[in-house]
């Protein structure tokens, strides 16, 4: 049930029989074996992750009869892997990535809506080879919107089996799944916390962490870049807030 609360009697518990764990630890284990599958068929194909077919048509390395794939996402060799590459230099140089001086004049890094450089699957990709850095970005996005996704079907009462279901649609989702590797993904991928963090906030138990962890992904997917998708998000979320709220009032 997404609205009110019943009485307490009448919640099943999170875990399931006699309160183990490993339904949830297995149903967020295939929501993350699911990512990583995701992404299996691009590695056996290429080296690297990215709509690099692109390059194929225009410059010195332009071809006759090249096929483009997605033509929705060659922002991604043309400006997100450059701005994750210089970030990770700078990082790696000792420096926070936060302006380009070698574009004209200079240009912010890490706060032009697109580099994020700041966001979690940037943070996670610094420990990783300058190779890996697009690979790795877009499978935190994958595992933190796939449990996120599970987390808030928990949330919701659901069974394991339910959230690992809606934690695997999630991943496989068309929409978030055409668009890997822009800041776009990394941004909804913070919704399924936002959602089941505004859920406890109105069940009113432990209060201060769950605003706490609304306040965290909110932070998060601003940090990911393109903050206008967030406004997307938080349309909906107010939205299904007001539902809540109502259904809550007209319970007797």
């Amino acid at each position: 049930m997404v609205t009110g609360d019943p009485p307490a009697e009448e919640i099943p518990p999170l875990s399931v029989r006699g309160g183990s764990r490993w339904p949830d630890i297995l149903g967020v284990l295939w929501v993350i074996v699911a990512a990583f599958v995701t992404l299996v068929p691009a590695l056996l194909h290429g080296r690297y992750i990215g709509p690099f077919d692109f390059n194929s048509t225009y410059g010195l390395t332009a071809q006759s009869h090249v096929i483009v794939h997605n033509g929705a996402i060659g922002d991604i060799n043309d400006e997100v892997v450059p701005w994750a590459q210089a970030a990770w230099t700078q990082v790696h140089g000792g420096h926070l990535p936060l302006w380009i001086r070698e574009e004209a004049i200079g240009m912010p890094l890490a706060f032009n809506f697109g580099s994020a450089a700041f966001s979690v699957p940037a943070l996670v990709s610094y420990i990783f080879p300058l190779g890996a850095v697009l690979w790795v970005q877009i499978l935190v996005s994958l595992v933190v919107g796939g449990t996120g996704a599970y987390f808030f079907g928990r949330v919701l009462r659901l069974h394991p089996l339910a959230c690992a279901l809606a934690g695997t649609t999630w991943v496989l989702s068309g929409p978030f799944f055409g668009y890997l590797g822009l800041p776009d993904t990394s941004v909804m991928s913070w919704a399924g916390w936002q959602f089941a963090a505004v859920v406890l906030i109105v069940r009113g138990r432990h209060r201060l962490c769950s605003v706490a962890l609304f306040a965290l992904s909110l932070a998060f997917s601003i940090y990911a870049g393109n903050p206008q998708i967030e406004v997307v998000i938080l349309l909906a979320l107010c939205v299904f807030t007001a539902v809540v709220l109502l259904r809550r009032a007209a319970d007797p």
